[in-house]
């Protein structure tokens, strides 16, 4: 059976053009019976006709700057894959002629180097040390998992904090639905549930610094045996080596958006749950699996900011209900500073360039592509209808056929009926009159007349 993540994929592929796709985005709540995070502000903006006229027209204007076969790659969840062939000179073409010289959303895939998201084996496996992780009760495997990568020095540098347990307990209990993971699982063997993932209160004071040695098998080969025992997660399935389809996503908006993925690869103020599988990874299986993201929408209107990313966000299924994607906050939150008047004058000021010059590298292509694509769909409807219609004409001429047909048997039936009554009457008067000439001694005339001979 597919999981959520699968069925959303499908749903959101199957539209052939944006507006179509606009249509599936908002349902809300959504049609698998399942909550997601962003519910409530999609639903608040579709109060009633008017608001939800407006709010789909914004949606189709943040979809207008997305190339629609990047649509499709962030509903599939094979972006990176389709990064590699099909769209390899749309990416390049974008980086060059772009860069960070136009503010935009992008998203975050952990895979391998063919593009290829982590197998479900994989995956057991790393979210069995980062429960462990969360857990606290291996300061070893801590401080080799925090020196996977270099920067932070602090102990527990991706769960320090009880929000951001918090929210790391949330993705591994999504993301365990995902896979189908019995609920039933041994806990102790299974490296503890979620409420086995202490959340204590923030220390006051300084944050403790801690000195920690990069591990020695931080860049080991990708080949790397597993170094976590056999659990409970371990399951007879025919599909655990086999990538989880649709990947890992992880959306946000930046300025500057290349300079931001190349944080985010560097763990520097990033997302604390894709650093944290990320670390995990590495720790387990060397450099197999890494960040590799991609600006997939450009915003030219600062007023379009927090509802691309939010609109990215949920075609790309990236929050961590039902194991999604690494984001465990609502998307949009925190750009809206970019619709305020200071900051767009500032632009100047801060050597960027100001929002009303972005307007000039608006894709006009997507247009002209959406206008093809909305013709294409038009004539296939027609065509669908005419045929439908032929169908039905056809069903039709079939029925008066039919309908002639009973008449005239009908109709012949009527006839025969009318000579049985005719034959019937004919009868009854043939009867009736030999009734009336009836002779009570016509035998003894007969005898007389034959004895007279």
């Amino acid at each position: 059976m597919p999981s959520i993540r699968e069925s959303e994929g499908d749903r959101y592929s199957a539209p052939r053009c944006r507006a179509d796709l606009v249509e599936a985005l908002v349902i809300t709540p959504g049609p698998f019976d399942d909550t997601r995070i962003d519910d409530e502000m999609f639903d608040t903006r579709q109060a009633n006709d008017a608001t939800t006229r407006t709010f789909k027209s914004t949606i189709l204007r943040v979809l207008m700057q997305v190339n629609f076969l990047v649509i499709r790659g962030l509903a599939l969840g094979n972006l990176p894959e389709e990064a590699r062939t099909t769209l390899d000179t749309f990416f390049t073409n974008d980086y060059i002629n772009l860069g960070d010289n136009v503010p935009g959303v992008y998203v975050n895939y952990i895979v391998d180097e063919n593009g290829i998201a982590p197998t479900k084996a994989d995956i057991i496996e790393i979210l069995a040390v980062m429960r462990e992780y969360l857990g606290n009760d291996s300061e070893v495997l801590a401080e080799q998992v925090d020196a996977q990568f270099g920067g932070s020095r602090k102990e527990w540098r991706y769960a320090h904090k009880p929000e951001t347990k918090r929210v790391q307990a949330a993705f591994i209990k999504g993301m365990e639905k995902r896979l189908g993971i019995p609920k039933g699982a041994d806990a102790q063997d299974s490296a503890g549930s979620e409420a086995d993932i202490k959340v204590e209160a923030e220390p006051a004071g300084s944050e403790v610094d801690v000195k920690v040695e990069a591990h020695s098998d931080a860049d080991a080969d990708a080949d790397a045996p597993s170094r976590v025992p056999a659990t409970a997660y371990a399951q007879s399935d025919d599909d655990m080596d086999t990538p989880i389809p649709c990947g890992i996503s992880e959306v946000g908006f930046s300025i500057t958006p290349l300079k931001r993925i190349q944080d985010h690869q560097k763990h520097t103020n990033s997302n604390s749950i894709m650093n944290l599988f990320e670390a995990a990874a590495r720790y387990l299986f060397g450099n197999r699996y890494a960040i590799q993201g991609y600006v997939v929408a450009r915003v030219v209107d600062p007023t379009l900011a927090g509802l691309s990313e939010a609109v990215i966000s949920r075609l790309a299924c990236s929050y961590t209900d039902w194991g999604g994607g690494f984001n465990g906050k609502l998307a949009g939150l925190s750009v809206h500073g970019l619709n305020n008047m200071p900051t767009v004058l500032a632009d100047t000021k801060l050597t960027r360039e100001a929002w009303i010059t972005h307007e000039a590298n608006e894709d006009m292509a997507n247009v002209e592509d959406e206008r093809v694509r909305v013709q294409e769909r038009i004539a296939f409807l027609e065509q669908r209808i005419a045929s439908r219609h032929d169908r039905h004409n056809y069903a039709t001429e079939r029925c008066i056929d039919a309908a002639e047909a009973y008449l005239l048997q009908s109709g012949r039936r009527a006839d025969a009926y009318e000579k049985i009554k005719e034959e019937k009457e004919k009868w009854e008067e043939f009867k009736r009159k030999a009734e009336e000439e009836k002779d009570p001694d016509w035998l003894k005339k007969v005898r007389d007349v034959c004895g007279a001979t």
